[in-house]
């Protein structure tokens, strides 16, 4: 009988200990929400393989292509849409750390009845440096710039790219075998394969809503 009781008070104290670690853990996670900077959300990284990249100053101006096709693309969707949000183009070189951040205003975007594809376009540069810019489903990516924001006057060894807009990031990087030309003022990169991380943010970090500052 005694051991009974013993065994059913053993049993309560179990209960009762677990129970305080659930609540625990929902505080924690609460703390965490509450913390968490207000407008943030988590980011999804698309890495992507590049098809092909342009980067040219013609000596009048800096020519920039970015082409990228992979079925596995799907389009920002929500608040994170770039008729929205908006989108930043980002260009860096991981081995000198230059990096530019190049604006798509949501005012420049539109997009399809069916929400499949984006577009941006900008010719006459009202808006930014970014002429055109086209986010298609299950397709491809494309950006044509007329400024890379970085300087050109020294081969770069490799680019890395990263199209933002909301939390969604397009990540691309031309390295290694995927130069082809590499000399002052032009950078050719063809068939790069998927990154292994995306240098505009780190794998799960929290980002903000994009923001316009070119540095050089």
């Amino acid at each position: 009988m005694e051991g009974s009781k013993m065994r059913v008070a053993a049993g309560s104290h179990e209960g009762r200990l677990r129970r305080g670690v659930v609540r625990a853990r929902v505080g924690l996670l609460v703390l965490l929400a509450l913390v968490a900077p207000r407008g943030s959300a988590r980011a999804t990284e698309q890495l992507l393989a590049g098809t092909h990249l342009l980067v040219h100053d013609t000596g009048h101006a800096n020519v920039l292509k970015l082409v990228a096709v992979d079925r596995g693309i799907t389009v920002p969707t929500g608040s994170s849409a770039p008729t929205v949000a908006g989108a930043t183009f980002v260009i860096e070189n991981p081995l000198s750390g230059a990096r530019a951040t190049l604006d798509l205003p949501a005012a420049g975007w539109h997009g399809n009845r069916r929400g499949t594809t984006f577009t941006y376009v900008d010719p006459r540069l009202r808006l930014g440096l970014v002429t055109r810019a086209v986010i298609r489903n299950g397709r491809f990516v494309k950006v044509n710039a007329d400024s890379t924001g970085v300087s050109l006057k020294a081969p770069q060894g490799a680019l890395a790219l990263t199209l933002r807009a909301g939390t969604m990031l397009y990540c691309f990087q031309f390295d290694g075998g995927a130069v082809r030309i590499d000399r002052p003022c032009k950078f050719v990169g063809r068939h790069a394969p998927v990154p292994a991380a995306c240098l505009a943010s780190p794998s799960g970090a929290f980002v903000a809503a994009p923001s316009s500052s070119p540095t050089g």
